[in-house]
């Protein structure tokens, strides 16, 4: 629908020159006329060229790492927020139905393990790849990312632990954070692993 057919629906005015009678497509807000002709789209703008300096300073190149590791802390904070919303989710249903045993937690957080670790799985892989590739300048192997695997399944252990323990972990940011710490020196042992 056009947004005048809208507004006519609601017994308003219509709107007067452009974008009133245009049909847009809603997860992009484009036209259905770019739609239907891509090639007259304009292409997204191209990246700049690396800048390939072997003088570049230590300082600068420290600062965009940490730049790079705080880019993926919305991500983690994403996540971790998907996570408590089915935790706390199933845990106010079993205490409403008056499930919420200490049997019944042990159960729900080992089952909840495998939720976590499929959650965090995909934004330790990123985040892990990014920092490697950063740093080495190779891409990511088979290998590697299994240990991306090992490292989100660990953090998902912890986390139930935790949180079956009655333990906050500090609120998403604090989770986040510490994500993204851990990530880094994980992977500068695998970098120093990988000089000797």
């Amino acid at each position: 629908m056009s947004a005048n057919d809208v507004r006519t629906l609601e017994t308003m005015n219509p709107i007067e020159g452009e974008g009133g009678d245009e049909y847009v497509m809603q997860s992009q807000f484009t036209t259905l006329e770019d739609i239907a002709d891509p090639d007259e789209q304009e292409p997204p703008p191209a990246l700049p060229p690396p800048d390939v300096d072997d003088d570049e300073d230590e300082d600068e190149d420290d600062e965009r790492l940490v730049a790079l590791a705080e880019s993926h802390r919305d991500l983690f904070e994403d996540a971790y927020g998907r996570i408590i919303r089915v935790e706390t989710d199933k845990l106010a249903r079993a205490h409403k139905a008056g499930k919420d045993t200490p049997e019944w937690l042990d159960k729900f957080y080992t089952g909840h393990v495998g939720h976590v670790r499929s959650v965090l799985g995909a934004v330790v892989d990123a985040c892990g790849s990014a920092l490697w590739l950063f740093k080495t300048g190779k891409p990511v192997n088979a290998d590697l990312r299994q240990r991306f695997v090992e490292v989100s399944a660990k953090t998902a252990e912890r986390y139930c632990d935790a949180r079956q323990a009655g333990n906050d972990m500090g609120g998403l940011s604090k989770m986040a954070s510490w994500n993204v710490h851990l990530l880094g020196m994980f992977v500068d042992d695998l970098v120093a692993g990988e000089t000797k």
